[in-house]
């Protein structure tokens, strides 16, 4: 194969097509129509110093994923932009398509084998965070996918591409793979190339939250989950006071006043997690 310049930016194409117009990879097959007549010599391409002249940027890429093509087809469909779509090279419309749904298959599924404490709420938000468009740009942009995407002419500088196309390659090459790997090299995939910003988004859902916080302490150190009780309430029906404490194990620890119960249990759980979590720390030190 070698790189010709079309109305893209560069595309890939076989070697050989006599007129101006690039032929697809995915053409189908001559016949029935008249013969095409022997090629002539093709100049050398010009190009502008420093351009990268050899058709690496699969190779590249692939290296930058992490992941070898079976059928680099797949890949190449998923790096062309609707901006330049050939005659019968599609764009990557399809491939970011189906993305979508295997990107939000894979991370429900491992944020509910990962996080067994979190309620449905929790999950939905973490999920909606880590698949949102900035999240998928942001991983995208880490694997320079703005350098190896073949858009048309009109698109801005790679370095401007907007952040919904680096989100869509994204999304379309999680397809590729699927299609060429299966659901186990996605889900390899797409946990190791998104592990961080989970943890990023689970960090940030949490923080503040001491209910969820000492949770998943009681869990992990004491084998247990805490539970409230409602120790007193007072006050006119518009405007009541409530008491609330931790229990955990059968043992009341701190109490927390609120103008609501899930205020109450908030300050409560913010009490009791940092007298343990300072326990713990004394205890090992």
């Amino acid at each position: 194969m070698k790189l010709r310049e079309t109305d893209c930016q560069s595309t890939f194409v076989e070697s050989g097509p006599c007129e101006g117009e690039a032929k697809s990879k995915f053409a189908p097959p001559a016949g029935g129509g008249p013969a095409t007549p022997p090629c002539p010599p093709q100049p050398a391409l010009e190009r502008s110093e420093g351009a990268d002249t050899t058709l690496s940027k699969p190779q590249k890429c692939q290296t930058a994923l992490g992941y070898t093509f079976k059928d680099v087809s797949f890949l190449e469909s998923a790096l062309i932009h609707t901006s330049c779509k050939l005659e019968y090279n599609g764009s990557n419309e399809r491939l970011e398509f189906m993305g979508d749904a295997i990107l939000g298959m894979v991370i429900s599924e491992h944020l509910y084998k990962a996080f067994p404490e979190y309620c449905e709420g929790e999950l939905t938000r973490i999920k909606s965070v880590v698949v949102s468009q900035t999240i998928l740009a942001r991983v995208g942009d880490r694997l320079n996918l703005g350098e190896y995407v073949v858009v048309g002419k009109g698109l801005p500088e790679r370095k401007n591409f907007p952040r919904s196309l680096i989100a869509n390659v994204f999304e379309a090459i999680i397809s590729a793979i699927y299609l060429d790997g299966g659901l186990s090299a996605v889900r390899d995939f797409v946990v190791s190339q998104l592990g961080e910003e989970i943890a990023r988004v689970c960090h940030s859902e949490h923080e503040g939250n001491y209910k969820s916080l000492l949770q998943q302490h009681c869990q992990k150190h004491l084998g247990t989950t805490p539970h409230y009780r409602l120790i007193h309430q007072h006050g006119p029906e518009h405007g009541k006071t409530f008491e609330v404490a931790v229990i955990i194990k059968d043992t009341e620890y701190c109490h927390g006043k609120g103008k609501s119960k899930k205020q109450a249990e908030q300050l409560a759980a913010e009490a009791t997690y940092r007298e343990l979590t300072q326990q713990k720390t004394v205890a090992s030190s």
